[in-house]
């Protein structure tokens, strides 16, 4: 029989993984979280088919609100040549590729590729309607056991600058997200992990950004659901 590859939403809190442990995650599909007991409906939604119901909800939910706005239609189908272009990269330096690859982007591109491949995970996504004028929220996903969690996405080529991390924390407290995923190419200075933990933010760079892009692998495990 022939056995098919299997991808999981992964909640870590462990520290990334080196580029070279890339190609070995596609083989294994795993769920991790030690700090939450997941309910029965987490494992239905982290299941094959309940990704694939929430991957196709989320299709025909953006298309629907993204009607008339002809150029998302035409980024979305750039942003799904784009992953299966950097999908296609081979060992030796896979990651390196897929991340070089990325910088060169269009912005607009960029943005779209991250949300598709956060569909690809098995996230329900609700992308922006607009490119600018967005409140500093370019889409927005449901991560199971969390919640509704607004993302940003950032295309840099050197540094993340810390003003817009701290202008995106402001922006989820002030829009009463769950939490947020900040994607970025860039390198994540000591200066922007001041603002994580009281925004509830999580940084998806590096390893964690090339494993979601090429491995269907989302870790978002600091990110803590709280009472009111």
């Amino acid at each position: 029989m022939m056995k098919h590859k299997t991808y999981r939403i992964v909640r870590s809190d462990g520290p990334q993984h080196g580029a070279d442990t890339v190609p070995a995650l596609k083989k294994r599909a795993y769920l991790q979280d030690t700090t939450h007991t997941p309910a029965p409906s987490d494992h239905f939604w982290n299941s094959r088919i309940g990704r694939f119901m929430l991957k196709m909800i989320s299709r025909l939910v953006n298309t629907v609100r993204l009607v008339g706005r002809d150029r998302h239609h035409q980024n979305i189908r750039t942003s799904r040549k784009v992953l299966r272009a950097v999908r296609s990269f081979s060992e030796p330096g896979m990651a390196a590729r897929c991340l070089a690859y990325l910088r060169q982007v269009e912005p607009a591109v960029f943005e779209e590729v991250v949300l598709s491949a956060l569909e690809d995970a098995g996230l329900f996504v609700l992308r922006s309607r607009r490119y600018s004028g967005d409140g500093g929220i370019d889409g927005a996903a449901w991560l199971p056991t969390w919640g509704l969690c607004a993302i940003q996405i950032k295309r840099y080529r050197s540094h993340v600058c810390a003003a817009h991390v701290r202008e995106f924390c402001d922006a989820v407290r002030r829009q009463s997200y769950s939490g947020g995923l900040f994607v970025h190419t860039g390198r994540s200075g000591a200066s922007v992990y001041d603002y994580l933990a009281a925004g509830k933010i999580y940084l998806v760079s590096g390893d964690r950004l090339t494993r979601l892009v090429l491995n269907h692998v989302l870790e978002y495990g600091c990110l803590r659901k709280t009472s009111s």
